[in-house]
């Protein structure tokens, strides 16, 4: 009798030894702890850590949050897109470009692209601004005075759970690497400080991918992003000219009053030319006459006094 006692008490104290040893192992380690939510406007990477107290444990994997932890504020990525018809590109994407400086943002991307057709151009382009969150309202109602709005949309996506499941997970490998360090340092064996180190470089590499993630999502929290597309208007193409028509078709009374156009234009430009050479005659022309008309004169003069001398010496 007293050795089935004995046997019942062991197996109770087995028993609560296993429970304890689960319960150990399974708090890989306590979530995020809360934190008060950043203004609008302030730093919001920092908002996730009011999200949640914890997180429960998944291993390497993600951990569930506990249902008797409620929410407190949710963590959303704003972002933005607007169309408009500007009449210059370059001076649109400089109004932009101060305007989104003025607000703390910055121009992350732009691509520009030159239109031509018989013999006409125009510009269509694209911007990619970063605002801090807290300014993005502000910063669509001014991107939208700088033209014509064609279009315009917005979108919030919820990140809560994620960067929630990303601090879990960051937080399981973290245990799992120090439980790994610690076992390095009391390994004597070559080949088991072999399998650790490449166990801990593993979960080295995840960590460092995991952090990524999650500060990539922290920056997209932080300052929202918004997709501008600008494009100058098209021109009108040229006016097409209709061509003449045949002379033979053209009709007696305006072939009469183009000929009669035609003489008058001719005689007006007589006159003009006359008009220009006259001043040229009178300080050239009169000179050279009156010289040229005193060497005929000299000329026949000579021409007279040597005729009777020839006629007596025949005789």
């Amino acid at each position: 009798m007293r050795f089935l006692d004995r046997r019942r008490v062991l197996t109770v104290v087995v028993a609560l030894l296993l429970v304890l040893a689960g319960c150990q192992g399974a708090g890989g380690g306590d979530g995020a702890a809360p934190a008060t939510g950043g203004a609008d406007g302030g730093d919001g990477a920092k908002e996730y850590e009011a999200t949640a107290a914890g997180a429960g444990d998944g291993g390497d994997g993600a951990g569930d949050v506990p249902e008797n932890r409620a929410l407190r504020q949710r963590i959303r990525i704003r972002t933005g897109s607007i169309a408009l018809g500007v009449d210059s590109y370059a001076d649109a994407r400089e109004n932009l470009t101060r305007a989104v400086r003025h607000l703390g943002g910055y121009v992350s991307d732009s691509h520009r692209r030159t239109h031509g057709e018989d013999n006409r151009t125009w510009v269509t382009g694209r911007l990619v601004v970063r605002v801090p969150r807290g300014n993005f309202t502000t910063a669509m109602d001014r991107i939208e005075r700088v033209g014509n709005v064609t279009e315009s949309s917005t979108r919030t996506k919820d990140v809560t759970d994620q960067l929630v499941d990303v601090e879990a997970r960051l937080e399981n490998l973290r245990a799992k690497r120090d439980r790994l360090r610690e076992l390095y340092q009391r390994a004597n064996e070559t080949e088991d400080l072999l399998a650790i180190q490449e166990r801990l470089s593993a979960t080295q590499e995840r960590i460092e991918r995991l952090e990524a993630e999650r500060q990539s999502l922290r920056d997209r929290v932080a300052y929202s992003t918004i997709r501008i597309e600008l494009a100058e208007p098209e021109p009108d193409p040229p006016e097409t000219t209709t061509p003449p028509e045949p002379w033979h078709r053209t009709g007696i009374g305006a072939a009469l009053e183009e000929s009669a156009s035609g003489v008058a234009t001719t005689l007006r430009a007589v006159a003009v030319l006359l008009a220009y050479a006259a001043p040229y005659l009178l300080t050239f022309g009169v000179p050279v006459g009156l010289a040229y008309g005193a060497y005929r004169r000299s000329r026949d003069g000579g021409d007279e006094g040597s005729a009777p001398e020839s006629s007596e010496g025949r005789q």
